[in-house]
């Protein structure tokens, strides 16, 4: 018995904790695997987080415009652009009353950014969009007093930057009586 224990306390004593190179490289390699299986799902959760926040916002500005011209008995709109802060293109909308021609949106300090992923998508938008003037390139809806479309029906739709093609939101002004509704991906595309 002696003998086994005077055994024991020297492998103690000569025996180092720690892994082996093998279990630190199969470790390493293990974890690599891994991030490289999740990030891919990581981005596109991201992604999609990003364009449901956009989507809801812009639902949301589009119900303010409408309650606005309700409220007030006159005419709202919400404008969205594209356009440059700090160097960085940016996406952005607003509320407002409907003013005349000759005013220029770009000069209104109620503009809100929505998130610098996202972007608006021209091909599958089909709100009005002033072609030219001092107002070009903004979409707008505009909303009478009963808050009805004052004008043409159609849809925004957002996508985000990284994967234009495949992530789409949109939100549709699709009757007369100014109901709105909301879809995803596919849905957006159509005509």
């Amino acid at each position: 018995m002696k003998n086994y224990c005077k055994l024991t306390s020297n492998l103690r004593k000569n025996s180092v904790a720690g892994f082996t190179m093998v279990e630190l490289l199969t470790a390493i390699a293990t974890i690599g695997v891994l991030s490289a299986i999740a990030t891919p799902s990581w981005r596109t959760f991201v992604e999609n987080q990003q364009l449901n926040a956009a989507q809801e916002r812009a639902y949301y500005g589009l119900r303010e415009a409408q309650s606005q011209a309700k409220l007030t008995k006159s005419n709202w709109q919400m404008s969205i652009r594209e356009t440059t802060v700090e160097g960085k293109a940016i996406a952005q909308w607003t509320i407002h009353p409907v003013y005349p021609s000759n005013f220029n949106l770009h000069q209104l300090n109620t503009w809100q950014n929505f998130n610098p992923e996202v972007t608006i998508d021209p091909d599958h938008s089909t709100l009005y969009r002033h072609p030219s003037g001092i107002n070009q390139g903004i979409w707008r809806m505009q909303f009478n007093h009963h808050g009805h479309p004052n004008g043409q029906l159609g849809r925004i739709t957002l996508s985000s930057r990284r994967s234009k093609a495949s992530r789409h939101r949109c939100i549709f002004t699709s009757t007369l009586i100014g109901t709105l509704r909301t879809e995803r991906d596919r849905a957006c595309r159509k005509t």
